[in-house]
């Protein structure tokens, strides 16, 4: 939601970190999730109520999908995710989403991957990216998205708005759901299940 704590209170939510039960159990949560999809970088920053205003890097993002290529949005958005929760960048400023953004290598996708050599970015799209971040109407745009995301129900993070092919679309909140997701959508994927016990090894085993 763009780092609007507010929204949080305006929806009579609140923060999982400010609900001490929760804030004990977010950081086992957090070491599942991690393992669960592959990523053992990431981690809480300890100021993430301040580095957490991320307006900035989100209406860069905006323009990006709009006048970009897919490739280089979703390059943009791991850029800056990466940035955010592994490197702990401060990205609340103009000047540190205008230098991030002039460090994404292309093809990036996470750590160790991308072309170093090769910018995402040249300084001219770099340049015309953090004006349109700075824009009226791109302050506008996300602002639109999420009194948008409010009104269909959201409350917190991550909440997914799913769209079918043929328009119908669903609410799905956690970061454990894909499941839920593939399933609506109608695509195949192979649930978790349990398997059989294994049958215990017999040290003496003779022919």
């Amino acid at each position: 939601m763009g780092g609007l704590i507010e929204v949080y209170l305006d929806i009579g939510n609140k923060p999982p970190w400010t609900v001490p039960a929760k804030a004990t159990y977010i950081n086992l949560d957090l070491e599942r999730a991690k393992r669960a999809v592959g990523l053992p970088e990431p981690s809480v920053p300890g100021n993430l109520m301040v580095l957490g205003r991320t307006q900035i890097p989100l209406r860069a993002l905006h323009y990006v999908r709009d006048r970009f290529p897919a490739e280089a949005y979703l390059a943009t958005f791991h850029y800056l995710f990466h940035a955010f929760w592994v490197l702990h960048l401060d990205l609340t400023s103009a000047e540190a989403v205008e230098k991030a953004l002039g460090e994404i290598p292309s093809g990036f996708a996470g750590k160790g991957t991308g072309d170093t050599a090769r910018p995402l970015f040249t300084p001219a799209q770099v340049g015309e990216v953090m004006r349109a971040a700075g824009s009226q109407a791109y302050k506008d745009a996300l602002k639109k998205a999420t009194d948008e995301a409010l009104r269909r129900g959201a409350f917190g993070c991550p909440w997914l708005w799913v769209t079918k092919v043929e328009g119908k679309a669903e609410p799905i909140f956690g970061s454990d759901r894909w499941h839920y997701v593939y399933e609506f959508l109608g695509l195949p994927y192979q649930d978790v299940a349990l398997l059989p016990p294994r049958k215990p090894e017999i040290a003496d085993s003779k022919l």
